[in-house]
C-alpha cells in the first residue's frame, strides 16, 4: 500500500566517449586481466563474508558435538 510513497533514485551515466581520433578503444588483454582480478577479489570477499556469517553457528555446533561426545564417553565408562 505504501509503495507509491517510495523514493526511486536513478543514476544516468553516458557511455564512454571516443578517443581523440574518433575511435572507441577496444578492451585489451590487460583490461581483461584487471577485470578477472577484480572478480577474483570480489569472490574472496564474498567467501569471507559467508564464513563470517556462518562462523558463530559452526562454533556452536562444534561445541555441542564435543559436549555430546564427552557425555556419551562418560556413559560408556
Amino acid at each position: 500500500d505504501r509503495t507509491s510513497l517510495a523514493t526511486i533514485t536513478v543514476d544516468l551515466t553516458p557511455p564512454d566517449a571516443p578517443d581523440a581520433d574518433g575511435r572507441e578503444e577496444d578492451p585489451g588483454f590487460l583490461d581483461a586481466l584487471g577485470g578477472g582480478w577484480d572478480a577474483f577479489v570480489t569472490m574472496l570477499r564474498w567467501i569471507a563474508v559467508a564464513f563470517g556469517a556462518a562462523f558463530p553457528f559452526l562454533l556452536t555446533a562444534a561445541l555441542l558435538a564435543l559436549l555430546v561426545r564427552r557425555v556419551l564417553r562418560a556413559r560408556q565408562a
